[in-house]
């Protein structure tokens, strides 16, 4: 892009042999854009006058129709032939291909076949009535027909107008008209440069501005792209968190050797449990389980086959827990504690039969045991109606003091409590 403190000579400064070269292109593709529907108005034009000339050639004797006729013609062909040298070098351009330098030469070629036909033709009108109009018009529609550099545009004024100057004499003999002539060809060459300049001025200066505001366009497309990246970026670490903390949250509340629930777990949930029970006026059942003699194991055993056993246990209590409105965790270290909603009292006492006799079952050896010779577990239950209770931390107390009984009595039992 051009710099903005760029000062304008000839348009935008002048880098080499034209302005950048993207704005060499879109100057390109500008006058390609002009070419076409003003090709298309020159052969029209010509056309109509060769009928009218056919039709009407006897008009005036001075007039040479057949001359005129040669360059109506003329310019038809001529036309023609650059009309299929820019669609060829327009194609090539859409297809990335550099033929700038080429459109620009094949422009100022047309334009100068313009301005001196129009000479030429101006010649012949001097025999009629001595006028240069054609050649004036011809001047000033080639100079802003199309875009291009005042020295570039100066060319093809300057030959036309010496070409125009130096044979007006030959077809104009009155010195008054010739001299009248010089003066207002003079004149309107000063006059069609400055316009020429003047309108490739503004238009590279707009093509400058909507080349800025393209540039502008792409670089908010990109800070965007950038911006709605960094969002999905953030949204997807922002999830990863969460993720990541919804696990730590499940690792907490999960005791580390067993993967069942944790007491901290089990100080949340109880209270939804009894909650549940209340709203339902059902009862509420606690299960204390001790491993009984458990201390004596790990001395006897190691604790390596102490972690062994208690895993061994848990696996026991999850498979007998019900599995709807019940918790079971780990409440200490060889105490499990198991919260179900909606047993009756036999129910209740059955399920820590099977408990108990689950574990026993699991005949994990324990020589040093006064009870047997496999680990056993001592069980309380307080079983209760939540309407009736007071709280939920009164039953799991209860349900403490009767596997406490359960031990007293002599381990591997079931004992009842409020």
């Amino acid at each position: 892009m051009i710099g903005e403190n760029t000062e304008l000579n000839d348009g935008p400064i002048l880098i080499g042999y034209d302005v950048t070269p993207n704005l060499r292109r879109e100057i390109a593709y500008a006058n390609l854009g002009r070419w076409k529907p003003f090709a298309a108005a020159i052969i029209a034009i010509e056309l109509v006058l060769i009928c009218f000339l056919l039709h009407y050639y006897s008009v005036n004797a001075l007039f040479e129709s057949y001359t005129y006729l040669t360059m109506y013609a003329f310019m038809v062909v001529v036309t023609g032939v650059f009309w299929w040298a820019f669609t060829v070098l327009r194609i090539k351009l859409d297809q990335g291909i550099d033929v700038v330098g080429h459109i620009d030469t094949a422009m100022l070629l047309f334009v100068t076949f313009l301005m001196v036909w129009g000479a030429v033709v101006a010649w012949l009108d001097q025999t009629l009535y001595g006028n240069i109009t054609v050649f004036l018009v011809n001047m000033l529609v080639g100079s802003i027909m199309f875009f291009m550099r005042s020295k570039l545009i100066a060319i093809p004024q300057i030959a036309a107008t010496l070409l125009f100057a130096i044979g007006l004499p030959f077809f104009q003999p009155s010195i008054n008209m010739l001299i009248g002539h010089y003066v207002n060809i003079a004149i309107f060459l000063v006059l069609v440069w400055v316009v020429a300049r003047t309108n490739y001025q503004t238009m590279t200066k707009n093509l400058e501005n909507q080349m800025k505001i393209k540039d502008h366009d792409r670089m908010l497309l990109t800070i965007n792209e950038h911006l709605r990246s960094e969002i999905q970026d953030h949204e997807k670490d922002k999830q990863e968190l969460e993720a990541a903390n919804e696990r730590l949250r499940i690792i907490s509340s999960l005791d580390a050797l067993t993967g069942i629930p944790n007491r901290r777990k089990m100080d949340e949930y109880i209270e939804a449990i009894w909650e549940r029970a209340h709203e339902l006026n059902t009862t509420f059942s606690v299960f204390m389980i001790d491993i009984d003699l458990f201390k004596l194991y790990n001395d006897t055993y190691g604790h390596l086959a102490g972690d062994i056993c208690l895993r061994d246990v848990a696996r026991v209590l999850s498979k007998s827990c019900i599995g709807h409105d019940d918790m079971l965790a780990r409440y200490g270290g060889e105490e499990f504690l198991y919260v179900v909603a909606g047993l009756n009292q036999d129910e209740a006492y059955g399920l820590g039969e099977r408990i108990r006799a689950g574990i026993e079952d699991l005949g994990i050896e324990h020589n040093d045991s006064s009870i047997g010779s496999v680990v056993t577990a001592s069980i309380g239950i307080s079983y209760c109606v939540s309407a009736e209770a007071g709280d939920p931390t009164a039953s799991v107390a209860r349900a403490d003091q009767a596997m406490y009984r359960a031990k007293t009595a002599g381990r591997n039992q079931v004992i009842m409590g409020g």
